[in-house]
């Protein structure tokens, strides 16, 4: 089974340590969350372009 998890980070570096914000089983689900909920308290990094509100999926396979 798939995980989605929807992450963000306070860090610029190449491979920063990261939050994880949410899960979902659904990737259409981490999307719409994405684009309407902003990051966690403080200050954060944007990986890529700035549409995700600062945030990022990342795919996880677990058993």
């Amino acid at each position: 089974m798939k995980v989605y998890l929807v992450c963000w980070t306070t860090s610029a570096v190449s491979e920063p340590e990261y939050y994880v914000e949410k899960a979902f089983a659904k990737k259409e689900d981490a999307k719409k969350f994405i684009t309407k909920e902003p990051p966690g308290e403080g200050s954060y990094y944007i990986v890529g372009s700035d549409d995700n509100n600062g945030y990022w999926i990342e795919e996880f396979e677990i058993e």
